[in-house]
């Protein structure tokens, strides 16, 4: 059984149970939530000596019950972009337009012909045949040019090539 150079687990080739669903790959480092602490730590440490030193010489007092919630709403907004940064950072990203045909998205405007489609989470660019689809209906990718895609509708009896069948 191969190993993940650093890792300790089992490679791709090998079959294992991953409740989880994020690869060894999508992890985040920890350095990289120390960072996050500590630049969060300065940003407090930066608003409190605005509000302390600063805002008194300009006759502004701020009482302390105000300075407190203002150091939580700072937080949790710290807190709040790591969750969101994080999450977006583990997303795997498209590769390219070459498996584009055959995906499955939802439609994000109304196609007369062209408009938006909804793939993977992704807004894209997005033309029918000629058919009018409403928004909100489901579409499959049939063809592309450049970063165009050519879309129709999906008919719930003929999945895509390449979708898994219920």
């Amino acid at each position: 059984m191969g190993q993940m150079a650093g890792w300790g687990l089992p490679n791709s080739a090998d079959k294992c149970y991953n409740p989880s669903g994020i690869t060894p790959e999508q992890k985040m480092p920890s350095r990289i939530l120390v960072i996050t602490i500590v630049s969060a730590l300065v940003q407090e440490t930066i608003l409190v000596l605005i509000v302390l030193l600063g805002l008194p010489r300009l006759g502004i007092v701020l009482p302390l019950w105000g300075l407190m919630a203002l150091v939580f709403a700072v937080a949790g907004l710290a807190a709040f972009s790591y969750r969101v940064g994080s999450r977006a950072l583990r997303r795997i990203p498209l590769r390219g337009l070459a498996g584009m045909v055959g995906t499955v998205g939802k439609t994000a405007s109304r196609m007369n012909p062209n408009g938006f489609v909804l793939i993977k989470g992704e807004l894209w660019d997005a033309r029918t045949k000629g058919e009018r689809i409403e928004a909100g209906e489901t579409v499959v990718v049939v063809a592309q040019d450049g970063l165009k895609l050519t879309i129709a509708r999906a008919i719930k009896d003929n999945p895509p090539p390449g979708s898994p069948s219920p």
